[in-house]
């Protein structure tokens, strides 16, 4: 148990003490000392407290559940070779893809020629 000057000396609880009658200490002590044992066998993240005038100590939030370092443990990536044969495609090898893929006529973008002509300059640096 934690002693009635170390408590009052808290900087924590100090404002505890000064909102409780000096006669009621010894109950506020109490039950702060109760408060800390509670706290410490439920497992949780936090409490609120407050303090009535004549020192008894009240939980009005009990935090959420501290997490079991355990309870999430991911699967060790693992990584398959290209040579694989799930990589693979069912389309057979014969059969010309790029119907599936955007092609320039279709999408109406620009050929990648045309684009870098715009971007570089065409005339050579003289420097």
């Amino acid at each position: 148990m934690t002693s009635l000057t170390a408590l009052r000396r808290n900087p924590r609880f100090a404002r505890f003490f000064e909102a409780v009658h000096p006669f009621f200490w010894p109950v506020i002590w109490w039950t702060l000392n109760a408060v800390f044992r509670e706290y410490d066998a439920s497992n949780r993240t936090e409490f609120l407290i407050g303090v009535t005038w004549w020192g008894q100590v009240y939980v009005a939030f009990r935090g959420d559940p501290r997490p079991d370092p355990n309870t999430y443990k991911p699967l060790p990536r693992t990584f398959r070779p290209l040579t694989d044969t799930e990589w693979g495609s069912d389309l057979p090898i014969n059969l010309d893809a790029s119907f599936i893929l955007p092609c320039v006529r279709w999408a109406g973008g620009i050929a990648h020629r045309a684009m870098t002509e715009l971007v570089l300059p065409s005339t050579p640096n003289t420097s």
